[in-house]
């Protein structure tokens, strides 16, 4: 996201495709699992936030206790 790496089709790393590939990932689970959709993306949000803001949070386990019932 931040080196400006691609995929091997050529396709650039940025936040458009880690929010892409992200989302569908949560879609995939969420259907397999109805019942944990909600945390798939809480859990999805936390990450695409992580990986994105610059700079990088030290612990990115801080932010995730705030998510913890």
């Amino acid at each position: 996201v931040h080196h400006g790496v691609r995929t091997t089709e050529g396709v650039l790393i940025d936040g458009e495709f880690v929010r892409g590939e992200v989302s569908r990932a949560v879609e995939i689970l969420a259907s397999a699992d109805p019942q944990e959709a909600d945390r798939y993306r809480e859990a999805a949000e936390l990450f695409v936030t992580a990986a994105l803001t610059e700079p990088l949070a030290e612990f990115f386990t801080l932010a995730a206790y705030e998510l913890l019932e």
